[in-house]
C-alpha cells in the first residue's frame, strides 16, 4: 500500500499506483486500496472529481490475485515448503488464506465499501469492465 514511484510489475500487469493520501499525487490516481482508506478522506482537504471503478469478473480476480501470492512465494525463500493454503508475511502477523473464495469475499465487500463510500458523497462514479468495453466494440 503506499505510493509505486511509477513500478510497474510486467507479471502482474498492475503497478503505477498511488496512495490519494500522498503528497504530490497525479490528477488522476489509480489506486487498488482506496476502500481500505476512503473513509479517511478529508473532502475538505482531497476534492475528487470522479471515481472509475474498473470492475472484472469475481473468481476471475481472485483467483489473479491468489495466483501472484503463489508465485511470489514460489519465487521467495520458503520455495522449498510444499505447496500450502494460507501464507502470512509478517513474523508474529496475520495468516491470510490462499483461497480464491476468500479472496473474492475480500475484494466484494472492498468493492461494496468503496461504491457505498462515493455514492453516500456524491462522488461521480462510473464502473467499467474489459468484457463490456470489448462487447461494445464489437456492434
Amino acid at each position: 500500500m503506499g505510493s509505486s514511484d511509477d513500478f510497474f510489475d510486467d507479471r502482474a500487469k498492475a503497478g503505477l499506483e498511488h496512495m490519494l493520501l500522498d503528497d504530490e499525487v497525479p490528477y488522476v490516481v489509480k489506486d487498488p486500496w482506496l476502500f481500505a482508506y476512503c473513509d479517511n478522506i478529508d473532502p475538505d482537504v482531497i476534492e475528487i472529481d470522479a471515481l472509475l471503478v474498473p470492475a472484472r469478473e469475481l473468481i476471475a480476480a481472485a483467483t489473479s490475485r491468489i495466483l501472484q501470492e503463489r508465485i511470489a512465494m514460489a519465487e521467495g525463500h520458503w520455495a522449498s515448503l510444499p505447496p500450502r493454503e494460507v501464507n502470512g508475511t509478517v513474523t508474529g502477523g496475520a495468516v491470510y488464506s490462499l483461497d480464491p473464495v476468500d479472496e473474492a469475499r475480500i475484494l466484494a465487500v472492498g468493492f461494496h465499501r468503496l461504491i457505498y463510500w462515493a455514492t453516500a458523497r456524491q462522488v461521480l462514479s462510473f464502473c467499467s469492465s474489459s468484457r463490456a468495453r470489448s462487447m461494445m466494440a464489437s456492434t
